[in-house]
């Protein structure tokens, strides 16, 4: 994938910037080894501050990143046919076109709307959640 193409490597390691300007005769043979290896895919190799190194931060914090539990859409199911706001919506002459959707995988069928995304009110606060843990960035050391 990188071989025959220009990248630019960027480290917060100074030693392996230093590597690539000291002269071979104070290398050892393996240090030599390593500096070919690497030269053979990119010699462009630049420092980045670890402060200004936000991929290699987000990615050290890979633990703190939580996938959300899966959505339990039988309940949803179990809960839209009884919840009141949504009987409402569906019995309305409005714009929002009601489907009955298989989910896929399960004996589940959900109402659906492709206009509008409707949420029942007792599942809004853990969709909500779940969607937006998909976009929270994490600050950076600074």
């Amino acid at each position: 994938m990188l071989e025959g193409r220009n990248f630019t490597i960027y480290t917060d390691h100074k030693p392996l910037i230093y590597a690539f300007t000291q002269k071979h005769e104070k290398c050892s043979p393996r240090q030599i080894r390593h500096i070919d290896w690497i030269d053979q895919f990119s010699t462009d190799i630049r420092h980045i501050s670890v402060s200004l190194d936000v991929v290699a931060d987000s990615l050290s914090r890979i633990s703190e990143i939580e996938m959300p539990s899966p959505i339990d859409y039988k309940e949803f199911a179990k809960v839209q046919l009884s919840d009141e706001e949504f009987q409402l919506l569906k019995s309305c002459t409005n714009s929002l076109k009601f489907q009955f959707l298989q989910v896929p995988e399960m004996d589940t069928k959900l109402f659906v709307t492709y206009r509008l995304e409707y949420v029942i009110r007792l599942f809004r606060r853990s969709f909500a959640d779940r969607f937006l843990r998909l976009f929270i960035t994490y600050p950076t050391h600074e």
